[in-house]
């Protein structure tokens, strides 16, 4: 199994995502006992299309049957390009957007979309309009930046909140809106909110720059991918109070977790083999490990230790099969089971029932209000 992440560059979540992964390995581990492990490839793609590019090529050479990332949609088609002519299964955690499948070649995303015509990123910009709009705000200024998540989610965001009575009183690219070009803009433009779909470590710099450059401190408005522990360490104390967004909808995350069942919450599970806490990507990648150990292991067993790719495919999408044996996100032993009975399973993870459209789009897209109240994120109802 390859994993290609970003550990460094703009990103830089690989870490809190690998952690997840290795959880879920270290499960199924134990669900197999004295069997062998799963051979394991990690390759850090930096953010960068040419590293990614390296990293793909350099998976083909390790011969690994599938490959699990990238961190971000604009390296997908790098990786898909790459892989393009193998029969390398594609898992992604988090990227969402392209036309880069098929029924025959499927391409597997964790993160859903819908099935009404918007892209993941673009629903997400119109519920984030809509929150907006729901906290009285109508004047908006947008800085974004190239990358195609973020162009998408701006793009849905302008179209709803129009649609909703508001409008956006102007746009600067993440290159312009260095601290007195954003101070001006303020000023002239009398907006409700700043909405900041940029990556990370520029979106944290963006921010501690208005904080202390001008007089007005702006209010945020977060996309998901900055709904993050590293943005909060990355700028002032009391820069991001008041901030606000909406996230994808993580059950787990909202599940209470009781000290008399500790090994049913996978906060607590995380927190005892990392010592901190699981990022939201982290919850998507916990799910994309699990269902490809899970299907990974159900060839092995029927073709007698080897691995078809082929089947491997076809045994991700029998995961989320309605009718097998119930999985939860921890019972890799029960799918084990199920494995060597030849029952079928049903896994239902961190992240919610998953269930694939034939070319491995997951159907769903439920989102949730989030804030920033005294230095942590919060969620809404």
């Amino acid at each position: 199994m390859g994993v290609i992440l970003d550990y460094t560059g703009s990103e830089a979540s690989g870490f809190n995502e690998e952690q997840a992964f290795l959880l879920a390995a270290e499960l199924m581990d134990r669900a197999r006992a004295d069997e062998p492990p799963f051979r394991l490839v990690f390759k850090d793609a930096h953010n960068s299309p040419e590293r990614a590019r390296r990293a793909a090529q350099e998976m083909i050479e390790e011969d690994v049957d599938v490959v699990i990332g990238p961190a971000t949609d604009v390296l997908v088609p790098v990786i898909k390009e790459v892989l393009e002519g193998t029969d390398i299964v594609l898992v992604s955690a988090n990227p969402t957007i392209g036309e880069l499948e098929s029924d025959s070649q499927p391409w597997f995303r964790m993160s859903p979309g819908n099935l009404t015509g918007s892209t993941t990123p673009e629903l997400i910009g119109e519920h984030m309009a809509a929150e907006f709009v729901h906290r009285g705000l109508r004047r908006a200024l947008i800085v974004s930046d190239a990358d195609v998540y973020n162009v998408d989610l701006a793009r849905g965001f302008k179209t709803a909140l129009a649609g909703r009575g508001g409008e956006v009183v102007a746009e600067l690219s993440a290159e312009q809106a260095q601290s007195q070009k954003l101070i001006a803009a303020l000023s002239q433009q009398q907006a409700d909110a700043v909405v900041a779909a940029v990556q990370l470590l520029p979106a944290a710099r963006l921010i501690a720059d208005a904080y202390t450059s001008t007089p007005a401190r702006p209010r945020w408005l977060l996309t998901p991918r900055l709904k993050s522990e590293v943005l909060l360490l990355n700028t002032p104390l009391g820069a991001l109070e008041g901030a606000f967004g909406v996230s994808r909808r993580i059950p787990a995350r909202s599940a209470s977790c009781t000290s008399a069942l500790p090994e049913g919450c996978f906060t607590s599970a995380f927190r005892k083999a990392w010592g901190g806490e699981p990022f939201e990507n982290a919850y998507f990648m916990y799910d994309a490990a699990a269902v490809t150990f899970i299907a990974a292991d159900r060839v092995w067993r029927a073709n007698g230790g080897s691995m078809d790719r082929a089947q491997l495919a076809q045994a991700i999408f029998a995961t989320a099969a309605r009718g097998g044996v119930l999985i939860g996100w921890n019972d890799f032993s029960g799918a084990v089971e199920a494995a060597r009975a030849g029952a079928g399973v049903q896994y239902s993870g961190l992240t919610g029932a998953i269930v694939f459209t034939p070319s491995g789009v997951r159907v769903g897209g439920e989102t949730v209000p989030f804030e920033v109240s005294h230095g942590v994120f919060v969620d809404g109802n």
